[in-house]
């Protein structure tokens, strides 16, 4: 009971505080969560200016409801806001990011061997039945398989 006594005598500049510290913590968590109660926080101090004899029970129920509904339709609408959420961009997948590219075989037996590709060593693998496949065959990269990279031979034996 005490902390509605002591929101019915609140000024409206404390939910504008409140407002900016939720604000300021979503924008340290960017996660759309907080983001809904500081519009909230915000909103209430609209309605203090304009209502001024708000009693306390109905700021924190107004509050509350405000809170939740703009939680869950910012959860709701997150993937329009944020479109990529989710999506593999192959950032920090160096492997995908060498589909297409060309270099030399080193090594190769058998459908597996190493390859060079931009001054950099890297597992690869064949089908087996690839021919041609020697060291200091032209290759390009044709897929990934975990960690290696599929190739492919470019110039004809």
């Amino acid at each position: 009971m005490a902390v509605l006594a002591l929101l019915q005598g609140m000024s409206p500049w404390w939910w504008v505080a409140f407002a900016l510290v939720l604000g300021t913590l979503e924008m340290l968590s960017l996660a759309f969560f907080l983001i809904g109660p500081a519009i909230a926080a915000f909103a209430m101090s609209l309605f203090l200016v304009l209502f001024p004899d708000m009693p306390g029970s109905i700021q924190l129920a107004l509050f509350s409801v405000m809170s939740v509904l703009l939680t869950l339709g910012f959860q709701t609408q997150r993937h329009r806001l944020q479109p990529d959420q989710g999506k593999p961009n192959g950032l920090n997948d160096r492997t995908r990011a060498m589909v297409g590219r060309r270099g030399t075989i080193i090594s190769f037996s058998h459908g597996r061997g190493t390859i060079e590709v931009d001054g950099i060593h890297w597992q690869a693998i064949a089908d087996p039945t690839a021919l041609g496949l020697r060291a200091g065959a032209d290759i390009e990269v044709a897929g990934i398989d975990g960690t290696r990279l599929m190739i492919r031979r470019l110039t004809p034996e």
